[in-house]
């Protein structure tokens, strides 16, 4: 019986650890509990406007309690960009930190506070009461949320003025910037046609925050700004603005930008970055003459020339009697007189109805064009321009996508240039783009008018004219 008793122990003895084992804790124990720490290092202390100030932000904890580490920031902080991965180094055998790059913009002058940044991060701790082995095989460690403020962050910086330039000009731009060019140019254009031109602008500077450069304006030369491309602003040092252009008169134009007026911080001194300018020569008809044009439709030639042919019919001489012929059509021609004449004034009454809806929005467009001119607000004039494609939609019966199928239906050969002028009127409606002005808006707007309702109403006359035979 004490054999038996003591080999039970030992087995015991022997299975304790073996069963521990898979829950041993990490190496280093040693520095499981130690405090974590985060810094932060700016490159200025003073500032001008605008003048990117670059940052390096440190978390240092141990890397076997330490996990889900992340930077954090008021939302409210304006004009701060942080590179989204940090850089994560082994600084010994127990250590590790996470360092994240970023780039703060100040917005205002003189003594403004850096943002506040914070560390979140998931910490393992031993749980009260439960110690050693036993302790680490039935979860002796827990995980929970910590945060700490970064330190550096949140403290004063000087920003200073732009100085003045001698002739009063508005600084565009505020860093070092090499280069300024154009690129995808077309040789030439057509009428009505839209094209996609590239400013790209090189540098260490403001890229994140420099607005589009705006084109001069021109008689007959619509554009606005539709995108680019950048890296991400932390590493920003190449940015490119993508503008559509597009002709309504043939003629040769010159796009320019003019000067870009911009001030080096380093130097402390203003400059100029001339891009250069842009001529090229568009050909076609213009789009106005199109309002003034009769739209012709297929086989309306072929249905006049028909017409013409029946104008003089002859006069044939029946053999039977008059009232013979009278008495046995009568009742069938009266009949059916009777009938289609009914069904032909409810259709009569309909297509009225409907064409004078159409007239009414047509009006209303022309009255939102009006106020536009006098309240510099497009958004009326936006849901006029939707409120009369709700009703030509009624007039042909389509209901899907009734711009782009009203815009094919009467002025196909006007698609491109009506996509472009249609995002321009978008832009102005709903955004803050001011590329163009709200006078050039109303005018081009006056012309698409003139000239879909002259394509609506020669397409009208055609469907009359058929229906008719």
């Amino acid at each position: 019986m004490q054999r038996m008793i003591g080999k039970f122990f030992i087995i015991i003895g022997m299975s304790i650890p073996l069963m521990a084992r898979e829950y041993t804790v990490p190496l280093h124990t040693k520095n499981r509990y130690e405090a974590c720490q985060a810094y932060c290092q700016l490159s200025h202390e003073t500032c001008y406007w605008h003048e990117p100030v670059v940052f390096t932000c440190s978390f240092e904890g141990p890397k076997n309690s330490v996990t889900n580490v992340r930077l954090t920031w008021d939302n409210t902080a304006t004009g701060l960009y942080v590179y989204p991965q940090p850089h994560v180094q082994e600084a010994d055998h127990s250590k590790r930190i996470w360092t994240w790059s970023g780039v703060w913009y100040p917005s205002k002058t003189g003594e403004q506070t850096f943002p506040l940044l914070s560390v979140t991060y998931e910490k393992e701790r031993r749980r009260k009461g439960r110690s050693g082995m036993l302790g680490s095989m039935w979860g002796g460690f827990i995980r929970e949320q910590k945060e700490i403020d970064v330190q550096g962050s949140g403290d004063a910086i000087t920003v200073l003025p732009i100085p003045e330039r001698d002739d009063n000009q508005s600084v565009h731009g505020v860093g070092d910037f090499s280069t300024c060019q154009w690129h995808n140019v077309p040789d030439h254009m057509t009428v009505g046609a839209s094209y996609e031109i590239q400013l790209q602008i090189t540098g260490a500077g403001n890229l994140v925050q420099m607005e589009p450069p705006q084109l001069q304006d021109q008689p007959g030369l619509h554009w606005f700004h539709v995108g680019g491309n950048m890296e991400h602003p932390v590493h920003a040092y190449q940015r490119t603005y993508t503008y559509a252009v597009y002709v309504t008169e043939p003629g040769i134009y010159t796009l320019s930008t003019g000067l870009l007026f911009m001030f080096d911080p380093e130097e402390e001194a203003h400059y100029e970055c001339d891009p250069g300018e842009i001529t090229v020569q568009a050909f076609g008809d213009s789009i106005a003459s199109h309002v003034a044009q009769e739209t012709q439709f297929p086989d309306q030639s072929d249905n006049a020339q028909k017409k013409d042919s029946n104008t003089n019919p002859r006069i044939r001489t029946v053999m039977i009697p008059f009232s013979v012929v009278c008495g046995a059509l009568a009742l069938p021609i009266g009949c059916g007189t009777w009938y289609c004449g009914v069904h032909s004034w409810h259709w009569y009454q309909r297509r009225n109805r409907r064409a004078y809806r159409v007239k009414q929005a047509f009006r209303a467009l022309e009255r939102a064009i009006r106020n536009a001119r006098t309240s510099n607000s497009i958004q009326e004039l936006y849901w006029a321009w939707e409120a009369l494609f709700d009703v030509l939609s009624s007039w042909t019966d389509v209901h899907e996508d009734p711009i782009t199928y009203h815009i094919q239906l009467y002025m196909p050969e006007q698609n491109d240039a009506w996509d472009t002028y249609w995002n321009c009127l978008i832009e102005h409606a709903f955004y803050t783009i001011q590329e163009t002005s709200y006078e050039q808006i109303c005018n081009e707007s006056d012309q698409w008018k003139k000239l879909l309702y002259a394509r609506w109403k020669a397409h009208k006359t055609y469907q009359n004219s058929t229906a008719q035979k």
